[in-house]
């Protein structure tokens, strides 16, 4: 037999046997499988990768650029996403070997961090791959009342006209959390266009004329851990105040109960006050942990220098001054954070060095919790500059 190879899919053939093995290994068509690609402004074909035996392509996993806000920062985030091998070729080493070569695609393009959407006990582990847990809610709308008209100021959203609005409310309330992922106007159009195929139910919240708020929930949807329900999902939520999120929130309640849905679920705006704003609206929800993302740190000194917006921000709304620095190890992986002249900078690290484990370290990123083995004053820089924050993972960025 002749020897793996890993490869791009620049190259037509293998293009279009990429395009089979999906549709053959993970379902839907050919035609789907395209289309996602035409309308994801970000995806090349030399992002994914396939394995190759005697010009067959018999395995297939596709890096995704994606880029994160963590507040006032921007992080670059590679996906991995679309992980397949031919049942035939099971058991010889493919999947490993593209999740590998994957890697090191990754390290090469110059991201921050890697993610992946995975059951646990998946092959990731091993490769240092960390769970992140979201948090979701869930409810059951047949335990609650008669469906009511719309709220004040809620109607369908229009795809074309009110696009950039919702663009700019996602921004806008993206800036104030960690995990939301930037989406420029072409990842809207894209997403738009192919929403419009697929069954979803979109509102806005108008006041004065002015869009401030938007939702939007696909459905049917087999929930995570839920067995075989069909769930009605929201996949985005926000709004400028606790009223419009209450307002939008009911709008959905309302739809999935016409709809004929009994189950509703969600992961925006955040599960905790979701769960308060829908019991204010007469539904029982409960909160529950999906462990499906994973992440992996791909270099430690660029994921801090990333964060530099965000940490010059804390500094400077922080009393902190005078000059102090930590030294913070990762594994194998080594950097220096520190400040002088109320000016941050990141470098190579001294001794000593606090050690974080990557679950330690994206706890801290994404929610500014510092680690309860750091010394105080390496906690001290450490509070400083993470600020407590929102992790906001929103079903739409799932890849």
């Amino acid at each position: 037999m002749t020897a793996r190879t890993i490869r791009n899919t620049e190259d037509d053939d293998l293009f279009e046997q990429s395009l089979e093995l999906l549709g053959r290994v993970l379902g839907e068509s050919l035609s789907y499988y395209r289309k996602a690609r035409e309308l994801d402004p970000l995806v090349e074909r030399s992002d994914s990768l396939v394995a190759v035996i005697d010009g067959r392509v018999v395995g297939h996993v596709q890096v995704l650029p994606r880029e994160m806000r963590v507040g006032r920062a921007i992080l670059r985030v590679a996906g991995l996403s679309c992980l397949a091998v031919d049942p035939a070729e099971h058991g010889k080493g493919h999947v490993r070997a593209l999740i590998e070569a994957a890697l090191r695609h990754v390290m090469r393009g110059g991201y921050h961090l890697a993610m992946v959407f995975a059951a646990d006990g998946g092959p990731y582990g091993e490769f240092g791959w960390e769970t992140l847990p979201v948090d979701t809610y869930v409810a059951r709308l047949d335990e609650s009342g008669e469906v009511g008209s719309a709220p004040p100021g809620v109607r369908r959203m229009d795809p074309v006209d009110d696009l950039a609005w919702v663009a700019a409310v996602h921004g806008g309330y993206g800036s104030e959390c960690s995990g939301p992922l930037v989406r420029s106007l072409g990842w809207w159009s894209g997403n738009m266009k192919w929403m419009r195929e697929n069954p979803e139910s979109s509102f806005v919240l108008e006041r004065n004329g002015r869009i401030v708020g938007y939702a939007r929930a696909r459905y049917p949807v087999a929930e995570h851990g839920g067995g075989a329900v069909d769930f009605y999902s929201i996949s985005d939520l926000a709004a400028q105040d606790e009223d419009g999120e209450k307002a939008l929130l009911a709008a959905m309640v309302q739809d999935a109960k016409s709809r004929g849905f009994r189950h509703l679920a969600g992961q925006a705006p955040v599960a905790h006050r979701a769960v308060a704003l829908l019991e204010a609206i007469g539904i029982t929800a409960r909160v529950k942990s999906d462990t499906r993302l994973k992440v992996k740190l791909v270099d430690l000194k660029s994921l801090l220098e990333g964060l530099w917006p965000e940490f010059t921000a804390a500094l400077w709304q922080s009393s902190s001054g005078g000059s102090e620095s930590v030294g913070i190890r990762v594994g194998r992986q080594t950097a220096e954070l520190g400040y002088r002249d109320r000016t941050v900078y990141v470098g190579e690290a001294g001794t000593p060095l606090i050690d974080v484990s990557e679950a330690e370290l994206w706890a801290l990123v994404m929610e500014g919790a510092v680690p309860r083995g750091a010394p105080g004053k390496g906690a001290g820089v450490l509070k400083t500059l993470f600020r407590e924050r929102e992790f906001a993972f929103w079903r739409a960025d799932v890849f």
